[in-house]
């Protein structure tokens, strides 16, 4: 039978706890190698154990003469806030911990002398797992255990894995992550039978608007955000970046979302069952949106980058906000990419990209005011004043669903009325915003199309009988909404 690697991975384990000084080799070879690997230095064929400055067994004799009586190789694990009692040793834990971490030695040494001092025999020490969690709480020197086992305690209260099924998401949650995966987001995962985790970077201008993101997660974080310099070759020069980033746990909550939104190539692709709400749209415009107006301040020119994605995902996303709004979202071609696929944008110009913006100012993130202050100006005329559309088009349209709701509202207010008595009451009014007014053959036909179109209903009303003609009719046509 052949075993897979967990499997030999539990296998060796068993045996070392028969055998404490060898799972204390494997233990410790682990730390040292993730501190290798952290620290971003290659240290070819060097075993991680060569490092110490002493042999593994010294440390090991070390370590056990510092114990307590409830302590053995044993209970060597974490804090358990769901599980540790103060009044029950049969639930408490050990931890390594140093008299001198990493973060406090000259930045100037190399790994390997950093590991040297923080394995050295003198620098060694026993604690209990719950003060080990509250030190790592220190922050700018005080210590703010009490915040930091209250956040482990979020964690932790998550249901288990078997029971993780029956849970999922806040709606907020999820609108975020959906438009996080049309923008900037990213889940990762390592490998197939693993749980993805979300990641997110941007640019430090906008890390105000990341910590927006972080505290929405903030359940799944156990790490601060990370600021580095990257550098990047922008038409043939190397240009210096910085960047802000967060990563959340593993968590089974993304499964689904990794399944929807990636194929199995990793991918990034669309989901055919996207449903689109102004939050989504919110946060996708924040990540990937960009907005600018003309020589006029108050005509928008809307982008949506969306090159990342393979051109049917674009134009489906296209088509969902032009049923969305009502409104034209067409595609500009940037060529061909370097995998092959061509590289769509989606764009929206004035009228089009005043209906998403209405439809998603008021739950735009406030972090993300370098975007939302180029609508939200007076120029803009974004509240007040707003500009009639200028293409001969739009303009109709808009034209024609004004005169629509001028004439229910007339019919309404004098309701029953015929055709011929509303047509210079809608003139009236057509005059007031400058529409063009109507003849009265053309308005009694275009009353007489709204009731084709069922907008509006028609009954027989009789003439009184002072005013009929001899000869004429006797009744007439009334129309009310």
């Amino acid at each position: 039978m052949v075993m897979t690697g967990k499997e030999r991975y539990q296998r060796s384990i068993a045996r070392a706890k028969s055998n404490p000084i060898e799972y204390f080799k494997i233990r410790l070879r682990s730390k040292i190698s993730n501190l290798v690997a952290s620290s971003g230095e290659k240290l070819d064929n060097i075993k991680a154990l060569d490092l110490l400055s002493c042999d593994i067994e010294q440390i090991f004799q070390c370590i056990e003469n510092q114990f307590d009586n409830w302590m053995s190789w044993e209970n060597w694990g974490v804090f358990d806030p769901k599980n540790w009692k103060d009044d029950d040793p049969m639930t408490w834990r050990w931890q390594l911990d140093f008299v001198e971490r990493i973060s406090d030695m000259d930045q100037s040494f190399t790994i390997s002398e950093k590991i040297k001092k923080l394995f050295a025999i003198d620098n060694l020490r026993v604690i209990d797992a719950k003060t080990g969690t509250q030190k790592r709480g220190k922050v700018g020197g005080d210590i703010r255990a009490v915040q930091f086992v209250e956040h482990r305690q979020s964690y932790w209260d998550v249901p288990s894995k078997n029971k993780w099924a029956d849970y999922c998401l806040t709606e907020q949650q999820h609108n975020i992550l959906t438009g996080l995966m049309l923008g900037d987001g990213h889940l990762h995962r390592s490998e197939p039978t693993h749980n993805p985790l979300l990641s997110i970077e941007r640019s430090v201008k906008d890390l105000e608007y990341l910590k927006y993101n972080k505290n929405v997660f903030e359940t799944f974080c156990n790490n601060d955000i990370d600021i580095d310099t990257t550098k990047c070759g922008i038409n043939g020069y190397d240009a210096e970046y910085k960047m802000s980033r967060f990563s959340t746990r593993s968590c089974p909550y993304f499964s689904s979302y990794y399944d929807e939104w990636y194929d199995e190539t990793g991918f990034k692709r669309v989901p055919r069952n996207l449903v689109l709400n102004s939050e989504i749209i919110a946060i996708w415009f924040a990540d990937d949106g960009n907005i600018k107006t003309r020589k006029n301040k108050h005509r928008f020119y809307l982008r949506l980058c969306t090159e990342g994605f393979l051109p049917e995902d674009v134009e489906f996303l296209a088509d969902l906000l032009t049923k969305r709004y009502g409104e034209p979202f067409s595609l500009l071609d940037l060529g061909i990419a370097k995998d092959g696929h061509k590289k769509l944008r989606i764009m929206a110009c004035d009228y089009a990209a005043r209906k998403m913006l209405q439809d998603i100012d008021t739950i735009f993130p406030e972090s993300m005011q370098r975007k939302s202050a180029i609508w939200r100006r007076p120029e803009a005329r974004f509240y007040n004043d707003v500009p009639l559309p200028t293409n001969p088009i739009l303009k109709n349209r808009l034209h024609s669903s004004m005169k629509e709701e001028i004439t229910l509202k007339k019919i309404k207010e004098n309701s029953p009325i015929s055709a011929k008595q509303l047509v210079p009451l809608l003139n009236q009014m057509y005059n007031e915003h400058n529409i063009k007014p109507m003849t009265d053959q053309y308005g009694i036909k275009y009353i007489e199309n709204l009731y084709r179109r069922g907008i509006i209903q028609r009954i027989v009303i009789p003439f009184p009988a002072e005013h009929r003609r001899r000869g004429g009719r006797s009744w007439y046509y009334g129309y009310f909404v």
